[in-house]
């Protein structure tokens, strides 16, 4: 289970290192956007579990193998429009922990988190 984490990590914080590097909104920490950890979880395990149960000889099918599974999900997720499940809006600004530490926080975000914002309320 520890290579198949390793594997998804090394898959999913680059591409979160690329978009803060281009000042973009991380793909990764929206559920609206698509699935792409969860695929290179799959990959990985599959990849993972070759190595274990297989004989020790088989690095190329392993690796064909969780490439051909992370490409295959992440294909299936992209066509049938599947998302992570996302709590409602209203349940995560109820209480009082609900109010910011720093009442001007919106006047020096960065824009790409009100757009970030603005796209989840209208999905919502």
């Amino acid at each position: 289970m520890g290579c198949a984490m390793a594997g998804m990590f090394s898959a999913t914080f680059g591409g979160l290192t690329r978009d803060i590097m281009c000042q973009k909104p991380p793909r990764i920490l929206y559920s609206t956007q698509e699935v792409y950890a969860l695929p290179a979880l799959a990959g990985s395990a599959a990849c993972a579990m070759v190595l274990k149960f297989g004989h020790p000889t088989y690095v190329v099918e392993a690796i064909s193998l969780g490439f051909w599974v992370t490409i295959q999900t992440r294909v299936l997720a992209k066509n049938r429009s599947l998302r992570l499940p996302s709590f409602p809006k209203e349940q995560l600004n109820q209480g009082p922990s609900a109010k910011s530490a720093c009442p001007q926080h919106h006047a020096h975000e960065q824009p790409w988190v009100a757009a970030a914002a603005a796209a989840a309320a209208a999905a919502a």
